[in-house]
């Protein structure tokens, strides 16, 4: 977040969010896949077993496990990227299912 990038990313954040409620976690990502998604979806994993929660969804692919370093409730934000062939029933299906989901855009 101290790096021009975390600069672009706080400037566009206050086009989406209300800054003053966001929080910040420290990760450290194992980074899956260099592929670059328009869309993502985020999951809070309270637990190790749900980090792995969302593999297997049709349409989404992993990028990163995003392990959290301090934190008393929250073990990981695994993130996924959203495939071209990701189809809307799939999508609302985990959100339902998953309801801890964090899409992106």
């Amino acid at each position: 977040m101290a790096s021009d990038a975390g600069d672009t990313l706080r400037n566009d954040e206050l086009n989406f969010m209300n800054v003053e409620k966001n929080f910040y976690l420290f990760t450290e990502s194992n980074e899956l896949s260099n592929e670059t998604f328009k869309k993502k979806i985020f999951y809070l994993a309270n637990t190790p077993a749900e980090l792995i929660h969302l593999d297997g969804v049709n349409g989404i692919i992993k990028i990163s496990d995003n392990l959290i370093l301090d934190h008393e409730n929250i073990v990981g934000v695994p993130e996924y990227g959203i495939t071209k062939s990701c189809v809307a029933k799939d999508l609302n299906q985990l959100l339902k299912e998953y309801p801890k989901t964090i899409m992106t855009a």
